[in-house]
């Protein structure tokens, strides 16, 4: 069996499992049929299906079309458990906590709010283990404040945003490449978002539902 035959293979066991997330309810048509899905690979040449797959993500390459155009390949990113991811506002005696944590799709370090995947946990109890494991502190009066997709051209994963407050934050240096945690008043923060220096896509769409909900 080649290695195509086993990424369709696998495409069908994920569109089984998971229907919800092969959907045909817009413009663009996820293709269903398993030969033509066969025709337009040997056609095309094109890797499509479950190419990679490890502990955290899956990376599919759908074939789709827009109406009766030609079809084409469009690849997006899964995560492997796709309920309850998590990003947490950690407060600490009225101010924010971040993290400055080495990121290697950036290949640089980069400020941000805890965050983690599915883990088989309840998104509350994934958002105490994420302040816990990260900050090295416990956590108490959690607040869910809603949902965020923080990248719908490359993946549909909805996480789930909660704020709380925290210990004293001692993070381990090291651990999950966070070189430190840094304490900020609002104005603080503002600053830094002006100035670029906080640009992670989580942490800001959490502070627009932090916004709202105060």
């Amino acid at each position: 069996m080649t290695t195509q035959s086993l990424n369709i293979d696998r495409y069908f066991e994920l569109m089984a499992a998971r229907p919800e997330e092969f959907q045909n309810n817009g413009p663009l048509t996820i293709v269903k049929d398993r030969e033509q899905i066969c025709r337009f690979a040997e056609r095309t040449g094109k890797l499509v299906g479950v190419v990679y797959e490890s502990a955290f993500h899956l990376m599919v390459v759908d074939v789709v079309q827009n109406g009766d155009g030609p079809c084409f390949a469009y690849e997006r990113i899964l995560n492997t458990n796709p309920k309850d991811a998590v990003v947490v506002i950690p407060r600490y005696q009225g101010q924010y906590v971040l993290l400055l944590q080495y990121r290697h799709a950036l290949r640089g370090y980069q400020y941000a709010f805890p965050r983690g995947f599915g883990e088989g946990l309840s998104a509350l109890e994934n958002a105490s283990k994420e302040v816990r494991e990260e900050l090295r502190c416990t956590a108490t009066d959690f607040v869910y404040l809603g949902q965020v997709v923080a990248d719908s051209g490359l993946s549909g994963t909805r996480v789930k945003v909660y704020q709380c407050e925290i210990s004293k934050p001692a993070p381990c240096p090291g651990y999950e490449e966070i070189q430190k945690a840094i304490v900020c008043t609002e104005q603080t923060l503002r600053q830094m978002i002006g100035q670029g220096k906080i640009d992670d896509g989580f942490t800001l769409s959490a502070l627009c539902l932090q916004a709202e909900r105060n």
